[in-house]
């Protein structure tokens, strides 16, 4: 992905959210792809309303990254903390969310690699939560497939 080259050039803080749909499955099994279609928009709007346009990536099915450049770890943790509140408060989406903070991007790929773990782990304690056991998850080897694929969100 070129933003990961180009910020790990430089040595620079970055903030990383890294975001998956809950129960998209479910959502296309019972309301049909229109609605799951639907609960991705919302997803990526309440990611771009957060942390913009030019910083949040779809890189795969239902799993977004975002990368905010220049940030501080203050600044970075008190927007994680509003993206939490408005994904919340939406009765109608349920998103996954892991985030990490680092002060140099030269451990940006080992601190994506972080905040992806912490993602799914906020996804166990959803289905968990539901008494849904939640077993299968894709190789962490896949983030760089999907990673070099993906490309910034368009509304």
């Amino acid at each position: 992905m070129e933003k990961i080259d180009f910020l790990t050039k430089y040595s620079s803080s970055v903030g990383i959210v890294y975001a998956d749909v809950n129960g998209l499955k479910e959502i296309n099994d019972t309301l049909g792809h229109q609605a799951g279609d639907a609960a991705l928009r919302q997803a990526a709007r309440l990611l771009t309303k957060c942390y913009g346009l030019e910083n949040t990536y779809r890189i795969g099915g239902d799993e977004f990254l975002v990368l905010v450049p220049l940030v501080t770890e203050l600044d970075f943790k008190t927007s994680v903390r509003r993206l939490r509140e408005l994904a919340a408060g939406k009765a109608d989406l349920s998103i996954a969310i892991g985030s990490e903070w680092v002060a140099d991007t030269a451990q940006l790929e080992r601190a994506i690699t972080k905040t992806d773990q912490r993602m799914y782990c906020d996804k166990v304690e959803y289905y968990n939560r539901r008494g849904k056991k939640r077993e299968t998850r894709h190789d962490l080897n896949d983030f760089r497939r999907m990673a070099a694929k993906s490309q910034p969100i368009a509304d």
